[in-house]
């Protein structure tokens, strides 16, 4: 859940909150890629 903090929002933080940004939509990348992926693989 804090892997934009390496684990530990305590000690690390990101004050312009891009990072958690940028890693939303990087997991939203590779669930879609993995979802349309499966679909092609199911209309062969």
């Amino acid at each position: 859940m804090y892997a934009y903090t390496d684990n530990n929002p305590v000690m690390y933080i990101d004050p312009s909150g891009e990072s958690i940004v940028l890693t939303c939509i990087i997991i939203g990348a590779i669930i879609g890629a993995t979802a349309g992926g499966s679909s092609l693989l199911r209309s062969i």
